[in-house]
């Protein structure tokens, strides 16, 4: 499971670290930098910020506390925005920003692309169910492996499924995607 405050102190950090460049990059009096600390940021942030709820209910989110079908119109603008904040925060320059394509192997990532799914309404299936709609008249074994192999080419993205103990059963993909494979 996603550990929200592990997250928040991991975000707060990269926000710290990027916050001090751009203060450095404004300032450029590395005498006036030494009065900020890290620690001194993180107390604004837990205390002040906004991005510590944000990231709190993108957790909730794709660690399934809330399902999709309990979501009214507001909820589901709350989730949408709180993913166009972080992303924003973390990743603004001057005029724009840009997601950099490794941010989705991060753990900050995988919550997003999960709480992008939940405002698709889109759900999370095994490998075995993929093959099973995709090829229900093919030997299980052969249409998981043809699945495995749509994966590693990026026919399919995969996902992990936080609520899974096992690693080894973790490996997900989308019910949307694969349906749409279907066609």
């Amino acid at each position: 499971m996603f550990d929200p405050e592990q997250l928040t102190q991991e975000v707060i950090q990269q926000m710290t670290t990027h916050f001090a460049h751009l203060v450095n990059t404004l300032l450029q009096d590395k005498n006036k930098l030494s009065l900020l600390t890290t620690d001194n940021w993180r107390e604004v942030f837990d205390r002040y910020s906004s991005l510590v709820q944000d990231i709190r209910l993108l957790t909730r989110i794709a660690n399934g506390d809330i399902p999709g079908d309990l979501a009214d119109d507001d909820l589901m603008s709350d989730v949408s925005q709180a993913i166009e904040s972080v992303c924003r925060a973390l990743f603004t320059s001057p005029r724009q920003y840009s997601v950099p394509s490794a941010f989705w192997n991060t753990e900050l990532g995988t919550v997003i692309q999960h709480c992008q799914l939940w405002l698709r309404g889109d759900d999370l299936i095994s490998y075995t169910e993929a093959a099973e709609l995709l090829w229900p008249e093919e030997d299980i074994q052969a249409a998981r492996m043809r699945i495995k192999r749509m994966v590693e080419r990026g026919e399919l993205t995969p996902y992990t499924d936080p609520r899974e103990n096992n690693p080894q059963r973790a490996a997900r993909v989308s019910r949307e995607e694969v349906l749409s494979l279907r066609l």
